[in-house]
């Protein structure tokens, strides 16, 4: 029969106990999404110069963003209690969601756990680059190019709900 070593059971035992623990601990933050991933993801939202007016705010990368970036710290720092300092950095994020989805926004997907970007399917259609080489430039040299948006609103089956399109430069 082996023989055990008493203190190197209960080195294992321990550290297979923070093994369990930190799974515990890292779950939450695996459940948001990588940021690079969202930030460079403009499919689903509209940049800057496409936003019309105070009701495309909800449908903004800058939306989007803010909510994630909430999402990341709540999640990641205020639920696990990993950070107690960044309380008031929440707060302040949760604050930023309101200015830029617009006031009355739900705040609340910040806490729900399985929260997704619901924003519509953003399609552009830009010209050719021969139609851009065409384009007279400005003074500073910059040409202005016309493009096509097209928004495809989808309900939380996956159906369209709603088509939109407008040109924009």
């Amino acid at each position: 029969m082996a023989h055990m070593n008493p203190g190197r059971t209960s080195i294992a035992v321990t550290v297979l106990m923070l093994a369990m623990v930190s799974v515990e601990v890292v779950h939450p933050q695996n459940q948001v999404n990588d940021l690079d991933k969202v930030y460079t993801d403009e499919t689903h939202c509209l940049v800057a110069p496409e936003i019309r007016n105070e009701s495309d705010k909800p449908m903004s990368c800058w939306c989007r963003d803010a909510l994630v970036d909430a999402r990341y710290v709540y999640h990641t720092y205020v639920l696990t209690e990993k950070d107690r300092n960044l309380n008031g950095t929440y707060l302040t994020l949760e604050k930023e969601i309101s200015h830029t989805c617009g006031d009355g926004y739900p705040v609340t997907a910040v806490e729900e756990q399985s929260w997704q970007w619901n924003g519509p399917e953003v399609t552009r259609t830009f010209p050719t680059d021969k139609e851009i080489t065409a384009l007279k430039p400005d003074a500073n040299g910059v040409r202005t190019v016309r493009y096509r948006v097209r928004l495809t609103h989808h309900d939380l089956q996956g159906n369209v709900t709603r088509v939109e399109s407008y040109k924009f430069f």
